[in-house]
């Protein structure tokens, strides 16, 4: 397996089937309700928000992936935390396809690239290694919000 293949299989790892730390996030997200998914603790994000966010990010990573030069600055709030649609089960199920794609779409970019992963992102201090060890680690790091949340909630 080249490094492109390994870090394609870690992100699809941290996002759908099998991961040695745990559970990945569609496995997490596979029994939240819609009702659960948009239910605030306090003041953290729900977990209709952690996944859309994860969701986003996934997209940014994958648009830099592609050329595009994308500028923490130049990104808005919703960018980074997009607006929740009505909480309906049929939206929800949007939401967590939405976040399987664009998993799924990071990983085929990856694989279909291979820039030198020791180059810096445009615009950015970082190589592309470190970028595409980031996105893992974004959604480990938000899916295990999400576990709490479920915990929280009942679920």
């Amino acid at each position: 397996m080249n490094e492109f293949d390994h870090l394609a299989d870690t992100i699809r790892r941290s996002s759908e089937g099998e991961a040695w730390h745990g559970p990945s996030l569609s496995e997490i997200l596979q029994d939240v309700t819609a009702d659960r998914a948009s239910w605030r603790v306090g003041d953290a994000h729900t977990i209709w928000e952690l996944t859309q966010h994860i969701t986003a990010w996934l997209d940014i990573i994958r648009r830099r992936m592609e050329g595009e030069r994308l500028m923490d600055d130049d990104l808005s709030w919703e960018d980074n935390w997009p607006p929740i649609p009505e909480p309906t089960q049929q939206n929800w199920q949007i939401t967590t396809s939405r976040a399987a794609e664009a998993s799924r779409r990071l990983c085929e970019q990856v694989v279909s690239v291979a820039p030198d992963l020791d180059t810096t992102v445009p615009g950015k201090d970082y190589s592309y290694a470190v970028m595409l060890h980031g996105a893992a680690q974004h959604v480990l790091y938000h899916a295990g919000q999400i576990a709490l949340l479920k915990k929280m909630t009942g679920e």
